[in-house]
């Protein structure tokens, strides 16, 4: 059986891709602890996918009370700072570091139920 590339994740409707630019509507989720670290020693995960054009950034790290920097290496890879953040209701996302960081540069941040999180199944997502 030959392998058939997955296909590329889409938004729901096209009024929604037009409505933003390119990493300005970002989707978050986060995976983690796992019992089994990592060759680089890293325990957690975080997927950010742009709801535009479907791509995605996967940044793993050691311990959930990195999540800050590790959304600020997210931000200096994509060299601009998301209007809107969705997100389930974890603790990393509503920590008084990050309230600030939001606040500081006018982010809005969406919580929502964590079944409904990203547009994309991130069991497709393969990591590297």
């Amino acid at each position: 059986m030959k392998y058939r590339k997955p296909s590329t994740p889409t938004s729901k409707t096209v009024v929604c891709k037009e409505m933003y630019e390119v990493w300005e509507k970002v989707y978050k989720d986060t995976s983690g602890p796992f019992r089994v670290k990592s060759i680089k020693g890293n325990y957690y995960y975080s997927v950010f996918v742009d709801e535009k054009s479907g791509r995605y950034f996967t940044i793993s790290y050691a311990r959930k009370s990195e999540f800050p920097l590790v959304f600020l290496r997210f931000v200096a890879k994509i060299a601009r700072f998301p209007k809107i953040l969705v997100c389930d209701s974890a603790g990393a996302m509503l920590s008084a570091t990050m309230t600030g960081t939001f606040a500081l540069h006018e982010l809005s941040l969406h919580v929502v139920p964590k079944e409904s999180i990203l547009p994309v199944d991130l069991l497709s997502v393969k990591l590297l």
